[in-house]
């Protein structure tokens, strides 16, 4: 099989982003309460951070597989973890509070947006 260039892999972001709103819903006001909570405590703070720390690690060896040459990312696979991660999120619990203001076609345009940014440098 061909790799996937970029705008393939956003686009199919686009789609499981969409794809995770409904199964987040049932869980997405206990996960809100709990970032709340995380926001009041250093040591759940210092520990969600190292959970990430290694998920977005695991993440930028996935991109470095996924696409080898990363003039073609429009910014280094360090970064765009961490941007893909919040733009993932922010989307899918934004569409929860106001499903009608984030359609399918505002998640496809931000990372359609992402796909059609210039490589960095």
């Amino acid at each position: 099989d061909l790799p996937a260039s970029f705008p393939e892999i956003m686009r199919a972001m686009a789609e499981a982003t969409i794809a995770a709103v409904p199964k987040r819903r049932p869980a997405g006001p206990a996960r809100l309460t709990g970032l709340a909570y995380t926001l009041t405590n250093p040591d759940l703070q210092a520990r969600g951070e190292d959970v990430a720390a290694q998920r977005y690690a695991e993440a930028v060896d996935w991109w470095r597989h996924a696409v080898p040459d990363e003039r073609q990312l429009p910014m280094p696979p360090e970064t765009l973890v961490r941007v893909l991660a919040a733009l993932a999120d922010g989307l899918t619990y934004q569409r929860l509070l106001t499903p009608a203001l984030i359609s399918d076609e505002v998640v496809y345009a931000a990372f359609a947006a992402l796909a059609a940014a210039t490589p960095a440098p």
